[in-house]
């Protein structure tokens, strides 16, 4: 009896910490679109999200290789940027320098990969083997348009800008230079919120509601006229897990004192159970409470 009084007494605390009715709960109607989560500073309401389409990262890919092939020496020069809209321009990313990836004669695509992700240069290479070979596959670490790239080459035969040797690794549209072939551009994700256009690097958006995180997982399939919904409301699961834990160890309690559920009875003529309305009575609960409480269903 004791332990179950413990545990209602602990359950009941929660009810009665106000940071327990504060939390907050939100919801997305459409998950696969996007979701929602609720933090310090968010307040209650609905908002209509419409995403045009997700951030992505710049990626490339080289002409097929034979498996194991080498592919020339020199040096890789790599330099995170942003791309104009038609790519004939090319700005540097504030605060990043170009990094340089020395190549041997003898590497293949696999140990420029692994050079190339040994150098911190903000992007990610591997190797994809598909019926017409091996392929040099770089993108972007990060999404978002300030996080594109172009690979500049000196290439030791000469000529650093046709498609033979280590330049046929090499992309640099401002110069003509286009050896690898771009399947994804950089971009920042776009969305609107209730009708405000908004414009993110990454697919996970902080600060566009006050304390709400919005993860966007798909884009260009939401009509703008029929939005996805983001509810945010009050108490959540924090309040609602307290209330039904007190509820249940109410029945468990007045189970343990009278297990043959008579619980009216027992509060007139029984005087253990009688203790027990007593103690429940102090930890804020009415009569009605608990016979309420204990005529539900689990």
């Amino acid at each position: 009896i004791k332990s179950a009084f413990s545990a209602m007494r602990d359950a009941a605390a929660k009810l009665a910490n106000p940071s327990t009715w504060a939390a907050l709960t939100a919801t997305s109607s459409d998950t696969s679109m996007a979701t929602v989560i609720a933090g310090a500073g968010s307040g209650a309401g609905s908002y209509a999200l419409s995403v045009t389409n997700l951030a992505s990262p710049q990626s490339l890919s080289s002409k097929a290789f034979a498996t194991n092939a080498t592919v020339g020496s020199g040096s890789m020069t790599i330099e995170l940027g942003q791309w104009s809209s038609d790519n004939s321009t090319f700005t540097g990313k504030n605060g990043a320098s170009p990094v340089s990836v020395s190549i041997s004669a003898t590497d293949t695509l696999s140990s420029i990969r692994d050079k190339i992700n040994g150098s911190g240069a903000g992007v990610l290479a591997s190797v994809v083997t598909d019926a017409n070979g091996q392929r040099l596959v770089i993108r972007s670490k990060d999404t978002g348009e300030a996080n594109g790239f172009r690979i500049t080459t000196a290439d030791d035969d000469g000529n650093g800008s046709d498609a033979n040797g280590l330049s046929a690794l090499a992309y640099d549209p401002t110069a003509s230079v286009t050896s690898m072939t771009q399947n994804t551009a950089a971009k920042n994700a776009n969305l609107t919120v209730n009708g405000l256009a908004i414009s993110s690097a990454s697919n996970n958006i902080e600060g566009a509601v006050d304390g709400l995180t919005i993860n966007l997982l798909k884009g260009g399939t939401k009509d703008p006229s029929d939005p996805t919904g983001a509810t945010i409301i009050p108490g959540g699961s924090s309040a609602m897990s307290a209330k039904r834990l007190t509820k249940e160890d109410i029945r468990k309690t007045t189970g343990i004192l009278n297990p043959v559920g008579h619980v009216v009875l027992a509060f007139k003529n029984d005087s253990v159970t009688a203790e027990a309305v007593t103690a429940l009575r102090g930890l804020g609960f009415t009569e009605r409470d608990i016979l309420a409480y204990t005529a539900e269903e689990a």
